[in-house]
């Protein structure tokens, strides 16, 4: 990902983000290097054996301590594969790896994962005075649900649970049995109360409407892309911090060499925030390289000008610009056919993971928006941006979130539908599989902070939305 620094003119300083490719040094003589020939050592995984509760397949992450050996892998019955960026667990496995250097092989490490899907059962309220239809959500696809009213256990046996929903019309004790192939099978129970005993109109079947709280079409067609003030980041910022990010946009826009603050009374510690506020809202800047620089006054620490480390000329950006906008304009043409919020922003989701390839090194491309739409590869940056792009010309709110995933810098989105944000992870939901095959994912498609939070950790320089449920 992209690296997150401050050049300093009249006082260097340099602060290297999250967003580089990750440097292993190795330290060792002569004895060192003559052991590494005759031993290599066996590999590890980020992840332990264990069982796991996730919203979907999750990946691992392979390392060696012998550097230069190369890693290989097995799940299941599988064929061994060569290690290249992660490893991703679909189902209950075991995954066996080994490395090789200069035609020696290490010792095999073995580790199993057990899988349980993340579920919800959700309803209204736990406790009415008219009947209810009880709904079942997980980002976990091709799980059938059996289900009983009466607090006894389900078995594949009882009643099996459609998108019609479970009509709740009296007290009930709710247990519900999950069931995936080589998954291991989850049961949650629910206490629904239902004081009244008056019938009232069924609702219309739940595949043709929301959750109470959610919304279908609310948003509306208005392009949101360069209007920075309907933005997340933006309005996270104090007035004196927005005119600067107002300052930075504008230069970014005419891409001028710096901005003048001197009048704002913007502290140097502040630079930060407002700087990535605006490079995490607008993502059809396709020069902004990698970060910015700023002079100040060594006395108060005010700054007095902000530049932009511009990683493309713009005669660069002008030459796939009517590429990038007629790909643009025809995902956004077939999105806008889609009849819900969810199946619109499902479309960009899948085009974004369906048209990429992940490459942990290359052009400056890589971290934007361009990468996806015009070259087809991409870092967790470029996807997160080619998702924003999209979400934002056809009027969601949209922002990009950085942090951590599976122990790396990592860059996701989360994106608003009516009044509720929900997370997106477009790079993780990457459809290669372990098996070579490609299958889109919806892992991390609209899912909440407690989800997202299983594998990532949030570290972002200015707040985030919050998000309490899942779509």
């Amino acid at each position: 990902m992209k690296k997150r620094f401050l050049s300093v003119i009249t006082a260097l300083a340099i602060a290297v983000g999250a967003f580089g490719t990750q440097t292993l040094t190795l330290f060792g003589g002569a004895s060192a290097t003559a052991q590494a020939a005759t031993a290599v050592a066996v590999p590890k995984s980020n992840i332990a054996s264990g069982s796991y509760t996730v919203p979907g397949a999750f990946k691992v992450i392979l390392t060696c301590p012998t550097e230069g050996a190369t890693i290989y892998y097995k799940i299941n019955n599988y064929d061994w594969k060569e290690y290249t960026k992660s490893v991703s667990i679909t189902q209950n496995s075991t995954l066996k790896i080994y490395a090789k250097k200069n035609g020696v092989s290490s010792d095999i490490a073995t580790y199993t994962y057990q899988l349980t899907p993340n579920m919800a059962v959700v309803a209204a309220s736990d406790s009415t005075d008219t009947n209810q239809r009880i709904v079942i959500r997980s980002n976990v696809p091709a799980i059938q649900y059996y289900y009983t009213l009466d607090g006894t256990t389900p078995t594949t046996s009882s009643k099996l649970y459609t998108m019609a929903g479970i009509n709740i019309t009296k007290t009930s004790t709710l247990t519900v049995l999950a069931v995936r192939n080589n998954w291991n099978s989850r049961i949650i129970t629910k206490t629904i109360t239902v004081k009244g005993g008056t019938t009232t109109p069924e609702k219309p079947d739940p595949s043709e409407q929301t959750i109470p709280g959610l919304s279908t079409v609310v948003t509306g067609n208005t392009n949101i892309l360069t209007d920075y003030t309907k933005k997340w980041g933006y309005n996270q910022l104090t007035s004196a911090q927005q005119k600067a990010y107002a300052r930075i946009y504008n230069m970014a826009d005419k891409t001028a060499e710096s901005a003048s603050l001197s009048d704002l009374g913007i502290k140097t510690s502040e630079l930060e925030k407002i700087y990535w506020a605006f490079d995490y809202d607008n993502p059809q800047f396709l020069a902004l390289g990698s970060g910015f620089g700023y002079s100040y006054n060594s006395a108060t620490k005010q700054a007095i000008s902000l530049s932009i480390t511009y990683g493309r000329s713009k005669s660069e950006i002008s030459a796939i610009q009517k590429q990038f906008d007629s790909t643009a304009q025809s995902v956004i043409a077939t999105a806008k056919t889609k009849p819900t919020d969810y199946d619109r922003l499902k479309y960009i989701h899948d085009w974004v993971v369906s048209n990429t390839d992940y490459i942990s090194s290359g052009p400056a491309y890589k971290s934007e928006a361009d990468g996806p739409m015009v070259y087809g590869k991409a870092l967790c940056e470029g996807y997160s941006k080619a998702f924003m792009y999209l979400a934002q010309s056809m009027g969601y709110e949209c922002v990009c979130i950085v942090g951590k995933a599976n122990g790396g810098a990592h860059m996701w989105n989360m994106v608003k539908i009516g009044n509720r944000w929900y997370h997106v992870d477009t790079t993780f939901d990457d459809p290669i599989m372990s098996d070579g095959s490609r299958v889109v994912r919806h892992t991390y498609f609209l899912v909440s902070d407690s989800a997202i939070k299983r594998t990532h950790t949030i570290s972002n320089p200015f707040a985030v939305p919050s998000a309490p449920v899942s779509y």
